[in-house]
């Protein structure tokens, strides 16, 4: 099986794009993308309660591929690799982030996306503020909260999905509508 991450952005596209990026996410990437983002939006003239749910979700989302993302399995770059789309469809814009996973990693991030998608706003806040308060972290400094954050604050379930690239790696997928 051949995956390629090019390819799947065309797949997953369906609609306008405002950001599209390949590639290593790295502290002064984050900050050219959210720039990007955010010139974009007022572009778009997007009112400013949906411009705080986008940019929110971005941040949280490339936070997360920064710390978490792994480097291009299909060419030994050492670099922390993933991909953002951040598209305006018919029903809002929809942010995507994707990333390379140890298989061994998927259920653990099922459940827990699971849970968040279970959980009203009032159950996503009691959650938030039981992580923060039991210090519940992992080693690379998070608890899901950045997760529980986009939840909470776009009121969206998250779309995931884990694309099998070979018998070690996935290709994890997720996305949000505002």
């Amino acid at each position: 099986m051949s995956f390629s991450v090019e390819k799947w952005i065309e797949d997953v596209t369906d609609g306008e794009s405002l950001v599209t990026f390949i590639g290593d996410f790295s502290k002064e990437q984050v900050t050219v993308l959210l720039d990007e983002a955010e010139n974009k939006l007022i572009e778009f003239d997007v009112q400013k309660k949906s411009k705080k749910r986008v940019y929110c979700s971005l941040v949280e989302g490339l936070q997360n591929l920064h710390h978490h993302s792994l480097p291009n399995i299909n060419n030994n770059d050492e670099q922390r690799y993933g991909a953002i789309l951040l598209y305006k469809t018919e029903d809002g814009f929809r942010v995507t982030l994707g990333n390379f996973v140890n298989i061994n990693n998927i259920q653990k991030l099922k459940s827990r996306l699971d849970q968040i998608n279970s959980l009203s706003t009032d159950d996503l806040k009691t959650l938030y503020k039981m992580i923060l308060n039991n210090e519940e972290f992992s080693e690379k400094g998070g608890g899901g909260l950045g997760m529980i954050d986009i939840a909470r604050k776009t009121g969206s379930k998250i779309d995931y999905d884990f694309i099998k690239v070979n018998d070690k790696f996935s290709f994890y997928t997720f996305s949000v509508l505002i």
